[in-house]
């Protein structure tokens, strides 16, 4: 008998592919039969009268759901034959031409309705004609249409007792919720078209209805009953819609347009409050195709297309002229870019409205609404549309990490310069509006650090805004509420390291409590989960043992190259040459139930032994521990072990350059992004058990930026001021590493790389007047310019003429570019990122160490280069204090 089927015990039972989600898979909630999860095996699968009585049950499930879906289906297709009888042919045959993609996509989203919803149908046949109330039907409203300008008649403001109820609750209760930022003194504070169209009884004021009953199960004893009764309410309103776009264009009019556009933000709230992961994307998308046609001076001018059919044929006036008009759609436009742009930070996907050109329009204020001012909205869309950017290079497999950096920087030089403004600003905690923002743009701090670097929560620019918004938080006056920040909340606690992490739980507690939806709880789950970390206990870690899941560890081999880790579900490096050979050489070796050679990670082993190792060793006691300790290291670290071979066959790639070099910089690559990305994921958990393998790769990553912008870039990507920087902020990471668990590598067999002994090379006359004559500068332009922190470029020069002995001992050490990259200031590097003139300065002295160094093969043109770059980023005035740097270089 075969292997069973991998999914849930219910998709095994029936044979089918299961899509895995957790905690129920969407296969079983889509035909609504009782999912049982990915457990222990049920003691009714036992392949006898138990099992046959499950699966008959199952079947019964399934087939009951078929038959509301497909009388759910016939109703809606006697619906759309009844609209067309009492039309006209006119009409019918103008509605065959006109109908666009936009209209069709939203109906494929809205109708069948889902299968969720279907199911209503036959929970409430009874109660719908109740539901209908004193309500005209589509078929009267057909027959005696009302023309645009004209006031709903008297019958159409008539409530029963509990539509009233929930009508009020919905204006009252359920708006505020959907829209905590809401200013009524605002150019869309007045809600008067919302009450005028929810008063014409149309599928706008079926989908508030909805949603007003749905919010009330959250908060009713009898919430069994009030869940039936919310689903009848939400099968009514997505059926009103279907008959609506069957009579109506949404873009014929600003009414229509606006009826349409309010509908469906109602829905896309009906299943964000029901705790829906991508079911409101549905909405979303036919809504975007909409918005996607028009322009915004379709949209607002008063003498637009748009607005001049619209005609009140009563008063002979334009209805596009109403600022009530201008005033709804600015609203609801307003509410489907903010939707557009954190979805697609969720999904991971590009922003489907062109949000620049909406968030420049006058008027169009995103404050008014959701609290946050356009410009980090505009750059919320931005990273966005970078996280999307990425993805698809990194699936292609051509994702170059210095354009990655390059776009990141033009991000953060903008959020930095909002951010300086608002703490600038004198009312920044007397506006809410501020408050709000700052928080949001804190938030996409640590989402850019995120995208660029990966999710690295020791990054001080990552924890530096985590401080900054529990500071905010903690100062902010009572009367803010942080309700309408969850996803600022989400993102900025996810990299909270453990002595924040209280924090923020309970803040999200506060609001799970205050809240009656399913979305926080959704999301405060997401950020419990994001803070476990594995013990690595073997065989069972304990985070697994206490949820009850299966716990899979990578295979027990010292480190895995082939196929996909089921934890990491990454792909491994490319299989070359020398691994396919070494694989069918070994096939009769496997069938023994040994594994497997793999000649070209033995070969690099080899390389990293006899000659590799080296680079890093500026001593006898440093290089032994390079040579094995590193190396036993990595049989139970994969990222390290990946690190070393990257770096072997980069060395490699140098020394031959045959017809393989191409092929060992390819595998170099690979093994790199591999190792980047598991040593990431360790970076959340730093302690004894990993900290001299941690340790050990991020010097090794320093290396390799160096050695692999020489040669495995083009001539116009290679060594540059840009990539010497990212190199920098990417060596801080060790001295993180370090720090985390410095007590422990200083008394463990790593310590010879922590004892500095002097090299016993005094150092050249010139040189240290160089250096004594930049650090009086740096003294003096201390003394002259404010806000100047003196001391960290006064540490990052002493550093400098600390290591630079060992440079004169052996000129192709690495001692000094390394030890100076990973201990300097992050005051000096921020100075350096803004290009500050006497960082740049500081910058130029370190060249001539680096060129000094060329003939080390890592290093090569990196110190002229940089210091071209230099000589043109100076004015004449700060060009003089470089002088003896470029005479070291250039002569």
């Amino acid at each position: 008998m075969g292997a069973a089927v991998p999914g849930c015990w219910t998709c095994r039972l029936r044979h089918k592919k299961c899509d895995l989600n957790t905690p129920l898979c969407k296969e079983c909630c889509d035909r609504k039969v009782h999912c049982h999860g990915y457990g222990p095996k049920p003691t009714w699968f036992d392949g006898g009268l138990k099992e046959e009585k499950e699966r008959s049950r199952i079947k019964a499930a399934v087939k009951k759901n078929f038959r509301l879906v497909r009388k759910m289906q016939n109703q809606a297709r006697r619906m759309d034959k009844d609209h067309s009888q009492i039309s006209s042919p006119t009409t019918i045959r103008d509605q065959e031409i006109e109908k666009d993609a936009a209209t069709s996509s939203l109906r494929s989203s809205i109708g069948p309705l889902s299968m969720y919803d279907a199911e209503t149908c036959e929970l409430g046949t009874e109660n719908a004609e109740r539901d209908l109330g004193p309500t005209k039907s589509v078929e009267t409203e057909a027959e005696h249409p009302r023309s645009q300008g004209e006031t709903p008649i008297s019958n159409d403001m008539i409530f029963d007792s509990q539509e009233a109820w929930l009508f009020m609750h919905y204006l009252d209760e359920v708006f505020p919720w959907q829209f905590p930022y809401h200013s009524s003194y605002s150019q869309i504070g007045n809600r008067g078209w919302l009450l005028l169209l929810m008063a014409k009884r149309g599928p706008l004021y079926h989908a508030a209805i909805s949603l007003s009953s749905l919010h009330q199960t959250a908060i009713s004893e009898d919430e069994y009953e009030k869940k039936e009764e919310a689903l009848i309410k939400h099968s009514r309103a997505l059926r009103e819609l279907c008959g609506f776009m069957s009579s109506q264009k949404p873009l014929e009019n600003n009414a229509c347009l606006t009826e349409f556009l309010a509908s469906c933000l109602i829905l896309i709230s009906c299943e964000v409050f029901r705790g829906a992961e991508h079911d409101w994307l549905l909405h979303l998308d036919a809504v975007s195709s909409l918005i996607c046609n028009l322009s915004p001076d379709q949209v607002f001018e008063s003498n637009s297309s748009l607005y001049s059919k619209n005609i009140n044929h009563t008063s002979g006036t334009s209805e596009g002229a109403n600022p009530q008009s201008h005033a709804s759609l600015t609203f609801l436009i307003t509410a489907f870019i903010w939707f557009d742009l954190f979805s697609c930070l969720s999904t991971r996907r590009a922003p489907q409205l062109p949000y620049k050109n909406w968030l420049h329009i006058a008027g169009l204020n995103t404050a008014d609404l959701m609290g946050c001012e356009n410009w980090a909205m505009e750059i919320i869309g931005d990273l966005a549309s970078l996280l999307s950017w990425k993805d698809e290079q990194e699936k292609n497999g051509v994702l170059s990490t210095r354009e990655l950096a390059r776009r990141g920087r033009g991000i953060e030089s903008r959020l930095k310069s909002g951010i300086q403004s608002l703490n600038s600003g004198k009312l920044l905690f007397e506006s809410q509006t501020g408050w709000v923002t700052l928080l949001f743009a804190l938030a996409a701090q640590v989402q850019l650090n995120t995208v660029i670097y990966g999710p690295i929560p020791a990054l001080p620019e990552i924890q530096d805004a985590v401080s900054r918004t529990i500071e905010t938080l903690r100062e902010r006056p009572k009367a803010y509420s942080p309700r309408g920040t969850v996803w600022a909340l989400c993102v900025t606690g996810c990299m909270a390291q453990p002595p924040n992490q209280p924090f923020f739980e309970n803040l999200m507690t506060g609001l799970i409590d205050s809240s009656a939806g399913k979305q926080e709880p959704s999301i405060a789950e997401s950020l419990c989960l994001k803070w476990e970390y594995c013990d690595e206990k073997r065989p069972y870690c304990q985070n697994c043992t206490q949820r009850n899941d299966t716990c899979v560890y990578m295979a027990p081999a010292p480190f895995v190259f082939a196929g996909k880790s089921e934890r990491s579900g990454r792909s491994s490096p490319k299989i070359t040459r020398d691994t396919r050979s070494s694989s069918e050489t070994s096939s009769s070796v496997n069938s023994y139930g040994a594994s497997p050679l793999n000649l070209a990670h033995l070969e690099l082993e080899l390389q990293w032994i006899t000659q590799t190792h080296k680079l890093f060793a500026r001593d006898e006691d440093t290089r032994k521990v390079w040579e094995i300790p590193v190396l036993q290291e990595a049989l139970c670290s994969p990222f390290l072990m990946h690190g070393i071979l990257a770096i072997s066959a980069l060395h490699l790639a140098y020394l031959r350059k045959d017809e393989r070099q191409a092929e060992w910089i390819s595998i170099a690559i690979a093994h790199k992004s591999t190792a980047l990305a598991l040593f990431s994921e360790q970076l959340h958990h730093i302690d004894e058990s990993n900290a001299r393998a941690m340790m050990s790769f991020a010097g090794i990553a320093v290396v390799f930026s160096f050695a692999s912008a020489l040669h495995c870039s083009s001539s116009d990507d290679g060594p540059s001021l840009n990539a010497l920087i990212d190199i920098l902020i990417l060596a801080r990471g060790v001295q993180t590493v370090g720090n985390q668990a410095m007590k422990f590598l200083r008394h463990s067999n790593f310590a010879p790389l922590f004892n500095i002994i002097d090299p016993g090379v005094t150092l050249p006359d010139d040189v240290l007047a160089a250096l004594n004559t930049l650090n009086d500068l740096n003294i003096q332009y201390g003394q002259q310019t404010e806000g100047h922190d003196a001391k960290s470029y006064e540490l990052a020069i002493g550093t400098m003429k600390e290591l630079a002995p060992f440079t004169y001992a052996e000129p192709t050490s690495l001692t000094l570019v390394g030890g100076w990259a990973i201990r300097a200031p992050p005051e000096y590097l921020e100075g350096l990122k803004n290009r500050e003139p006497l960082a740049l300065v500081v910058l130029a002295h370190f060249c001539v160490f680096l060129h000094i160094t060329r003939e080390n093969w890592c290093i090569g043109s990196w110190g002229r280069r940089i210091l071209g770059e230099i000589v043109l980023s100076l004015d004449a005035d700060w060009q003089r204090h470089i002088k003896w740097a470029v005479v070291q270089v250039l002569r």
